[in-house]
C-alpha cells in the first residue's frame, strides 16, 4: 500500500474503461444477468440501481426477454434515471 500511495495519487475509479479492461485481464469482471417476467422488467431497475450505490461496477450485462430489454437499456445509457424514463416511453 505504501508504495501503490508514492505512484498514485488519488483512488482509482472502478468505472472507467481501463479498470474494466484489468477485472477482465484477471479473470475478475462483474455480470449481471437480467430475468424475464414482464411486468417485473421495472425491479431490474431499482436492482441496478442497488448495485450501483453498493459501488459494485457492472461489466457486462445479459438478460431474457424484458431482462434483456432493460439490459441493452441500461448497457446503451449507464443512467439509471434514463432508463427508467426510456422504460416508460416504451410501456406505453
Amino acid at each position: 500500500n505504501e508504495l501503490y500511495s508514492k505512484v498514485c495519487l488519488s483512488e482509482p475509479n472502478i468505472h472507467t474503461d481501463f479498470s474494466r479492461l484489468a477485472r477482465w485481464l484477471t479473470g475478475k469482471s462483474v455480470g449481471l444477468v437480467l430475468g424475464g417476467g414482464g411486468a417485473r422488467g421495472s425491479a431490474h431497475v431499482g436492482m441496478i440501481k442497488a448495485i450501483q450505490e453498493s459501488g459494485i461496477p457492472i461489466d457486462m450485462v445479459g438478460g431474457v426477454s424484458i431482462g434483456a430489454f432493460m439490459g441493452a437499456l441500461w448497457a446503451q445509457e449507464r443512467n439509471v434515471t434514463t432508463v427508467t424514463q426510456k422504460a416508460r416511453e416504451w410501456s406505453k
